[in-house]
């Protein structure tokens, strides 16, 4: 179940190249390569089940760019008029988000970091060869699950601060999905493109009795391109 996204892109990319192929399109026409940077951004929300507490929420949403790339397959669906047509691309890639949070007033803050590998499909609205719109979902798979520290939130200030790392992967979610809408303008085989995706899955793997704990992310990306 959890790799079912994964493999269903998988054997798109592997098929539409002969696909291609049977319709008289050499097979490496249309494979793109794409080099990402982007925000990112995640909140922490807490609803207290027992006790009379109001809920909470921490948001890391400092700025905090990471790079990606990704690999995909761009196929010509149908050609609605002369400059009107409609495409879709599987694509796979890998990303590493998460979000960064503000420093306190002693000096402290934390970063976490979500390393995954995702799949998806790219359905888009092409306008003169040029210009794309696009709706996007896709499924990642989460290698690897970590935060860092500058010291600790009650550390005092006698007590110099050092960055350290721990592994959270048990506690967080391996696979996550997410939808977003992008923008793209192509200039012969290059082209540049903006996206935006928001998660709809909960990445909190903890379940308590205590209360109720969600984690969602989202991000920005500007991206640039080769398409073959």
């Amino acid at each position: 179940m959890r790799f079912r996204i994964f493999k269903c892109v998988f054997w798109i990319l592997m098929l539409l190249p002969f696909w291609a192929g049977a319709q008289h399109t050499p097979f490496y026409k249309g494979i793109s390569f794409e080099a990402m940077a982007g925000y990112n951004a995640a909140s922490w929300n807490v609803h207290h089940i027992r006790l009379t507490l109001p809920d909470t929420r921490l948001r890391r949403n400092n700025i905090w760019i990471q790079p990606g790339f990704r690999i995909g397959y761009r196929w010509k669906v149908k050609d609605l008029s002369e400059n009107l047509s409609i495409s879709l691309r599987p694509f796979l890639g890998y990303y590493v988000f998460g979000g960064k949070s503000r420093i306190e007033p002693n000096g402290y803050q934390d970063i976490f970091l979500f390393k995954s590998v995702e799949a998806g499909l790219i359905p888009s609205l092409e306008v003169n060869q040029r210009f794309r719109f696009s709706f996007m979902l896709k499924g990642q798979y989460i290698i690897e699950t970590t935060a860092r520290y500058y010291g600790t939130i009650g550390q005092p200030d006698s007590i110099p601060r050092t960055w350290a790392s721990r592994d959270f992967t048990p506690i967080y979610s391996r696979i996550a999905m997410n939808t977003g809408l992008r923008f793209d303008y192509k200039m012969g085989h290059f082209f540049m493109g903006m996206e935006s995706w928001v998660g709809f899955t909960n990445l909190n793997a903890l379940r308590s009795e205590e209360f109720r704990l969600g984690v969602f992310e989202k991000n920005l990306r500007l991206c640039v391109g080769f398409e073959l």
